[in-house]
């Protein structure tokens, strides 16, 4: 198996073309919109990975208010 890895990097190194500089005068980051994209995706895979777990299943409230929060904080706002 490591065999494998290694040769797909080696592969990938040699295929890949080397980046190059971004031409564009702003270059700020969006450090809020990046955190609630994090935040609203780690509130999905937490109630998706953990709803059979809760007490109730996915009845519990807090199952559908995590997924409420999080959907539109992953996906409006990532669209903006």
């Amino acid at each position: 198996m490591t065999g494998i890895v290694v040769l797909c990097f080696i592969g990938g190194l040699f295929s890949f073309d080397k980046d190059k500089a971004s031409s564009e005068l702003d270059q700020r980051v969006d450090w809020l919109g990046a955190f609630l994209v994090t935040a609203g995706l780690v509130l999905i895979v937490f109630v998706l990975g953990q709803g059979e777990l809760a007490p109730k299943q996915w009845a519990t409230p807090c199952e559908f208010c995590l997924i409420a929060y999080g959907f539109p904080s992953d996906h409006f706002i990532s669209s903006i």
